[in-house]
């Protein structure tokens, strides 16, 4: 990668280019030594064929084709290097996609929006119950969901999804995102919105915030009391 690479956003490093048949290893090269550059800590995952069959040991039984780690132990594997980039993707013998893992390695956490589940859904009805999200950057999934980057809020985020509805999940702290660029067995992922990364609604923070003991009893004092007082609904 060039110094003049460094000036292109990373929409214009994603799928779109890392999808073309020739040069597709060099584009995941590039975007995992560009996101190095922003700070994210990018993890090689395994690839499909033209057939969408994943190229890890389970070929066609694979369950989660080109979604998952090259490496079981990815968790406690250090940062990769533009070195490591190079061997992982340029002169990879099988094919790869591309991962960033969530959470304080890479100083953002993801909410997961799955339409096959109903979180498209879901996420309207939080919308419209606690307003629109702020802009921040998104990424289009495989399945056609959406993967909302947001920075790392005054608590540690886990993977647990807390109070969020059916179809949304968390990625933060042991967890990790298919990339831009990667292409699983239901589709190819992309940048949605390439926009700075932003601080997630207070709403929504709410909402994925560890409950503690005395912030349950609180949760429940609030609703009994608004159960016997009308005039607080």
């Amino acid at each position: 990668m060039t110094d003049d690479d460094l000036d292109l956003s990373l929409d214009e490093l994603d799928a779109r280019e890392a999808e073309q048949a020739t040069g597709r290893a060099k584009g995941l090269e590039d975007y995992a030594t560009y996101a190095l550059t922003l700070g994210w800590d990018p993890i090689a995952v395994w690839g499909v064929n033209a057939q969408g069959i994943c190229a890890c040991r389970n070929g066609q039984q694979c369950k989660s084709p080109g979604k998952h780690p090259v490496d079981n132990a990815w968790q406690s594997k250090d940062r990769m290097s533009p070195a490591d980039a190079y061997g992982e993707f340029a002169t990879a013998s099988s094919p790869r996609n591309i991962g960033l893992r969530t959470g304080d390695h890479s100083g953002f956490w993801t909410l997961d929006i799955d339409p096959k589940d109903g979180g498209d859904q879901s996420l309207l009805a939080l919308e419209a119950q606690y307003g629109s999200l702020p802009q921040t950057r998104i990424h289009r999934t495989g399945s056609n969901g959406l993967h909302y980057l947001w920075q790392l809020p005054d608590f540690p985020v886990t993977n647990a999804r807390g109070r969020l509805p059916r179809g949304i999940d968390v990625r933060g702290n042991g967890g990790f995102i298919v990339a831009p660029g990667s292409v699983s067995g239901v589709g190819a992922y992309r940048t949605e919105v390439a926009a700075d990364i932003a601080p997630a609604p207070d709403w929504l923070l709410e909402l994925i915030r560890p409950q503690t003991l005395d912030r349950q009893i609180d949760v429940v004092e609030s609703i009994a009391f608004e159960k016997l007082d009308p005039a607080a609904q």
